[in-house]
This record gives C-alpha cells, structure tokens and sequence, in this order.
C-alpha cells in the first residue's frame, strides 16, 4: 500500500527550503537519517515476507511454489508427491470378535498389504506376505509419511540440501540450510502431516 512507500532522501529534500539546498546540508541530512532509513528496509522486507506467507498454505500447488521461489527460481523442479508408507494399502479395519462386533480389548486394527519386504511384527511399514498385521492406532497416527519434497540439482541453493542429503556436503552452512528449508515446510504444512525428502534425477527432453 502506497501509505507504506516513503522515499526518507526525497523527503528530506522537500522539506528543505530551495534557498537552503546546499550539497553539504543535504548531505548532512541524508547522513542524519540513514538508521532511520535502515530501519524502514527492515520493516519493508519484514512486512513483505508477513504478505508472502500469508498469501500461501498448506495446498500442494502453493506449497510447491514457495518452495520453489525460495530455492529454485529458475527451473522450479521441486515438487511434492503423494506418498504411501504402506505401499499399495487394499483397507484398515478393526478387529472383531466372532459374533462381528468390534473387540473392545485392544486398540489394534488389521492392515491388508502387498507384499514388498521382509517385516517384524512390530514394523507397520513392511511385511512378508498379503496378511494382515497389527499395529497400533498411536502408530497410524504419528508414524506415516504422507507426501514427498522431491528435490532435484539446478543449480540453486536446493542443490546445497541435495547434496547434504547424499552426504556429499556435511558443513556447518549446508546444515543451515538442510534445517532451514524443513522450517519452511513445517511452517506451511497442516500440523498431522509427515513428509520425505527425496533426491531426484529430473527427465530429460529430446
């Protein structure tokens, strides 16, 4: 809004008399205001990023665009997909007791998957064959990933969390940066979602 817009040097000069503009007051004054005008770029850039974040969510479309417009601006391969830690989940239902009435003395349901790796009894993430399996209702809750960042090398500063992903920049400052972009995930993503980072090698066209 134009009530925000204030130009401190112009200021300063229409307020001085034409009679008095010499160059040395003027540049007195513009010395004289400089932490005011330093301020006015802190609130500037703050309240420009308030408007930015208020402008997105959690959808998937805007998520994705923030992403990319704090990290990759140019070729805007990050992306987010859906994301199953069961594989191909077929239903969830609760255990019942002979008669088809709900059994009240756990708080376990039964999973039917496919099969895809080598399981313990305790792992709801893999499994050994089409059975069902148990797992407590806690661990649907809490333990599930439900979409993926997918992240690419162009370039940009996601290279840096890339990298740091496959281990081949462990610093300080790819750390930082690793962390940083999982705050700006976390404060964009509704509160019970999970999420994966995963690299990836974008397609090539011919």
């Amino acid at each position: 809004m134009s009530q925000f817009k204030i130009d401190y040097s112009r200021l300063t000069l229409l307020l001085v008399p034409s009679f008095l503009r010499s160059s040395r007051l003027l540049l007195l004054l513009r010395a004289a205001i400089h932490g005011v005008d330093s301020v006015y770029g802190l609130f500037t850039i703050n309240r420009n990023d308030n408007l930015f974040r208020l402008s997105n969510n959690s959808q998937v479309c805007y998520l994705e665009h923030v992403l990319n417009y704090k990290y990759d601006q140019k070729e805007h391969k990050i992306r987010i997909d859906d994301y199953s830690a069961y594989g191909t989940l077929s239903y969830i239902y609760w255990e019942v007791n002979g008669d088809g009435t709900k059994d009240t003395s756990n708080d376990h349901m039964k999973i039917y998957q496919e099969p895809t790796a080598a399981s313990t009894a305790d792992d709801i993430t893999a499994y050994t064959d089409n059975t069902p399996i148990l797992c407590s209702e806690v661990a649907l809750a809490t333990g599930v990933t439900t979409f993926n960042v997918m992240i690419a090398k162009t370039g940009a500063d996601v290279d840096i969390v890339y990298n740091y992903i496959n281990d081949t920049n462990t610093t300080d400052q790819a750390k930082l940066t690793y962390r940083r972009f999982c705050a700006l995930i976390n404060t964009y993503k509704l509160a019970g979602k999970k999420y994966k980072i995963i690299p990836y090698t974008p397609k090539t066209t011919t």
